[in-house]
């Protein structure tokens, strides 16, 4: 019952820090599930509601989406996928949180330095973010970090960048859910254990909406970074001290 509460916990405040930040609802969540659900379990959550809040923010922001990229990236993504479902079912409860906490880590850092990316090499840069894209989301649902640390290091604009970023999770996203039931990675358990918490996505989404004009975005975004980077270090070395016992 303690985990259930902690997992609605999570999922609730980073659906409210998603909204007022923009920064990814996966990211801020996944290094702290991982200590709490089954590896299946966390790409099934990871994968379903991230699949709803990008649905939510490409309807909201749709005139600045890039469809071309887009529909690029996720052909690219495609070929990754298979690859991260079949680490998914041989990876276990600690290696999943070396993995989750390292990823987050290194989406992370770059991401608050303002990493800059060659733009003429932007079209390998995108392919090769999109297949690791899909290798991620067939692991553990994380399939817009590497998408992120690409569009930042180009210099898009904020506001084109968020509904693109949806856009692509949102795809891939689908894309490796019905991947994962199809092979059977994962069953209808885990999606309706997802499905479950739904309702905190949009009340969290809500909440937001109501406290947004109250709240430093900059500041916010600072100290989410900070957290994050906690979390995913946290993570790391829980996975590493497992491993080693």
């Amino acid at each position: 019952m303690l985990n259930l509460s902690l997992v609605a916990l999570i999922i609730f405040g980073s659906s409210v820090i998603n909204a007022l930040t923009g920064f990814g609802f996966i990211i801020v969540a996944a290094p702290l599930l991982v200590h709490l659900l089954a590896p299946k379990e966390v790409a099934a959550t990871a994968l379903l509601l991230g699949f709803v809040i990008s649905v939510l923010v490409v309807w909201r922001e749709r005139e600045h989406i890039d469809l071309r990229v887009v529909g690029f990236m996720a052909f690219a993504a495609l070929f990754g996928i298979p690859l991260g479902t079949a680490i998914l079912d041989r990876v276990s409860g600690s290696m999943l949180k070396v993995l989750v906490g390292s990823v987050v880590i290194l989406a992370t850092v770059p991401l608050s330095a303002g990493l800059q990316l060659p733009k003429k090499h932007a079209r390998p840069l995108s392919a090769a973010s999109g297949f690791l894209s899909g290798v991620l989301a067939g692991i553990c649902g994380i399939s817009g970090a590497i998408a992120a640390l690409f569009f930042m290091g180009q210099g898009w604009e904020p506001r084109k960048i968020r509904p693109t970023i949806s856009g692509f999770n949102g795809v891939v996203s689908s894309v490796t859910l019905m991947w994962l039931l199809t092979t059977h990675s994962i069953g209808r358990s885990e999606i309706l254990s997802a499905a479950m918490f739904l309702p905190l996505v949009f009340i969290g989404l809500a909440l937001s909406n109501l406290v947004r004009h109250r709240v430093d975005g900059r500041h916010f975004r600072v100290i989410t970074f900070a957290l994050v980077v906690v979390a995913g270090l946290l993570a790391v070395i829980a996975g590493v001290i497992e491993m080693a016992r």
